[in-house]
């Protein structure tokens, strides 16, 4: 039996967390298709984003092994330091450093200053040099990435692309000589008994919205875009922990305001092993986006067999497979309302048909070798 590879990994928030969306199930997902030729260990804090009790499930300070096989060092606040990352990277020899993301101080700068192998790091931006994310906190960003580059920061390293875009967004932030691998982000594993079974009943329509609160998933305009159908009966129900108050305030506000077709519920923030289970109660998933540089949900929506409604700001498209999906202008709030009415006037037998398909589109992309074997060649396997 020949040795697999061992691989460090840094990322802020892990399993069993999911406040923090995309990132943690990005990495997760990762971790359980290439756990047959890789080990893997984590290193990561004890609590979910924006919590301060730790989870209830694991041992702080310690390896935990997880159901994928992956060990997990969760950190506490009080040992979360440059000096005890330096002392858990020496004690855990590896083959290869991988990084998730890029301004965190404590689970990517910090193991780039200590780690001296720089070619053995790989670091996922995780979309953070998208144009969306870097208009947040602009100016404290502009201000690392010239640091950054004149102290050679990033010399050295690898960057792990999911698309050709975000390739883009790395070469435009960091300069064209950057190295970079390119490999799509692997789907969630999962159970094929998790597909839409609910009746879609013609003239009733049932949308949810799977997201964390903030202004750049635009909550808002989704519930403008609602404000505005008129004589369909329609049940919009939200999902997602509230980063932002005073966003989620003004979104509350619209909501309660909604015309009587329009019934909105606020259902909290759902953990990420029953996303799917809660997506297949619904007739369409609804996020008009300012950007993804994946969007997880959508995959997983028509994994489930649901249509998704979406902006034009994320990887997937639907010019091909109108009925199973549509990536909008948000220029064109009529464009949102024509296609919400469209769906709302399915009847059931049409709706069935359209969920077949979808489930088949994402069959496709799951299912795809060069996906795996570019996840895979990350680490030069294969």
């Amino acid at each position: 039996m020949k040795n697999k590879i061992k691989v460090l990994v840094f990322i802020d928030w892990y399993l069993p967390g999911y406040k923090a969306g995309g990132p943690i199930q990005s990495c997760a997902n990762m971790i359980a298709h290439l756990n047959n030729e890789i080990d893997f260990y984590v290193i990561t804090r004890n609590t979910d984003y924006c919590e301060t009790n730790p989870y209830n499930t694991i041992k702080s300070n310690e390896w935990n092994k997880l159901p994928n096989g992956e060990m997990v060092y969760y950190l506490s606040e009080e040992k979360i330091s440059k000096k005890e990352i330096a002392k858990l990277i020496l004690a855990t020899p590896c083959d290869y450093y991988y990084v998730n993301g890029v301004f965190s101080n404590h689970f990517s700068i910090s193991p780039l200053r200590i780690i001296k192998e720089k070619q053995k790091i790989i670091v996922s931006t995780r979309g953070m040099f998208a144009p969306s994310a870097l208009s947040i906190k602009p100016i404290k960003k502009k201000l690392f990435l010239s640091l950054a580059k004149l102290s050679n920061h990033f010399s050295g390293i690898t960057f792990h692309a999911t698309n050709a875009q975000e390739a883009a967004d790395i070469k435009k932030a960091l300069g064209d000589e950057v190295d970079i691998k390119l490999a799509g982000n692997l789907p969630q594993i999962t159970n094929d008994k998790l597909y839409a079974q609910q009746i879609k009943e013609e003239g009733k329509l049932k949308i949810v919205n799977i997201a964390r609160i903030a202004p750049e998933k635009n909550l808002l305009y989704a519930l403008e875009v609602l404000a505005a159908v008129k004589n369909s009966s329609i049940e919009f129900d939200i999902y997602g922990p509230v980063y932002d108050a005073a966003y989620w305030k003004k979104c509350e506000q619209l909501a309660t305001a909604l015309p009587k077709n329009i019934v909105c519920t606020y259902k909290g923030a759902v953990e990420s092993d029953k996303v799917m289970e809660v997506l297949s109660a619904y007739n369409l998933m609804f996020m008009p986006t300012l950007g993804e540089n994946f969007g997880h949900v959508i995959l997983q929506s028509l994994q489930c067999g649901v249509p998704v409604l979406i902006s034009n700001k994320t990887p997937w498209h639907f010019a091909d497979n109108k009925n199973i999906g549509a990536d909008l202008s948000l220029d064109n709030k009529d464009d949102f309302i024509k296609t919400i009415e469209r769906y709302h006037c399915l009847n059931n037998n049409d709706y069935k048909l359209i969920a077949s398909e979808a489930r088949q589109f994402a069959l496709k992309y799951t299912s795809s070798d060069d996906l795996l074997k570019s996840n895979y060649s990350l680490f030069n396997i294969g």
